[in-house]
């Protein structure tokens, strides 16, 4: 949480627009699923949870990322599933 805050103002100036958004989401993921990243996996759902309470992801980039994952049927959905739970939360909060 220190870096991601030390280094929010960088963040926000890069993700921009809901794409920019969706390609951190796709970089951060890239990462998890290398052998480096395997650690980071776990804790994958509360990161985008993180980032989105600062304010740095967008409902709809998350979103985005969510429909690409479920197109991708025949790839490792292990990442996706991990986020379920953040997912169903960010949809109720969406429509209150």
């Amino acid at each position: 949480k220190e870096i991601v805050l030390r280094w929010k103002q960088a963040f926000s100036v890069f993700c921009l627009s809901s794409d920019d958004q969706a390609e951190l989401i796709y970089l951060l993921q890239e990462f998890a699923e290398s052998d480096q990243g395997k650690p980071f996996t776990a804790i994958f759902s509360n990161v985008l949870h993180f980032f989105y309470e600062e304010d740095l992801l967008e409902e709809e980039a998350i979103f985005e990322w969510e429909s690409d994952q479920k197109s991708l049927a025949g790839e490792n959905l292990t990442i996706l599933k991990s986020c379920a739970a953040f997912l169903q939360w960010l949809r109720s909060a969406e429509s209150e």
